[in-house]
This record gives structure tokens, C-alpha cells and sequence, in this order.
């Protein structure tokens, strides 16, 4: 993302599902199978592979968006902390 000048490694084996990568996370599933396991006192585990979402496409290196998303506007400041113009303007459908 270019905002956070970093770059997101993920095995290909457990993240890219039929040719969409899946490196989000689903919260909600998380905190579910996170209670499973405290009420199961530990015997019901899970993996990442159980909560996984998938990666929206605004998100994937090489996107127009850069890492960030069509429902927010993005707004670059100078030194002086005047907004400066950027060629990248969400839409309102949120999809770019």
C-alpha cells in the first residue's frame, strides 16, 4: 500500500484461492472461532485458512487505487499542510 510504504508477502499455498488472494481478515469469523476455542476449553482449533476473507481488488499490488479504498477520498498534504491535488478520486459506485 502506498500510503504505508509496505508490501504484503503471503504464501501462495494458503492465501491464494483459485487465482484470488485471500489476505483479509473476517473479524466477525475470528472472534467466533475464537470463542469455539475458550468454550471448548481448547479442544476445537482453527487456522487461517477458517477465517480468511478475500482481498479486495483495490487492495492487490499493482491496483489503480494503490492500496486504497473507492469509498474514501484521499487527500495528500504539502510541508506547509495545504491540500495538494492527486490523480486518484474515488467514485461513487466505490468500485474506482
Amino acid at each position: 500500500h502506498a500510503h504505508s510504504c509496505c508490501v504484503l508477502l503471503a504464501r501462495t499455498d494458503k492465501y491464494l484461492v483459485d487465482g484470488e488472494w485471500w489476505t483479509w481478515i473476517d473479524y466477525d469469523r475470528f472472534h467466533e472461532l475464537t470463542d469455539r476455542y475458550y468454550d471448548s476449553g481448547g479442544v476445537e482449533t482453527f487456522s487461517t485458512e477458517d477465517y480468511r476473507a478475500p482481498t479486495p481488488p483495490w487492495a492487490v499490488y499493482g491496483a489503480d487505487e494503490k492500496g486504497f479504498s473507492p469509498n474514501e477520498d484521499r487527500y495528500r498534504k504539502d510541508r506547509k499542510g495545504n491540500t495538494v491535488e492527486i490523480s486518484y478520486k474515488s467514485s461513487e459506485s466505490g468500485c474506482g
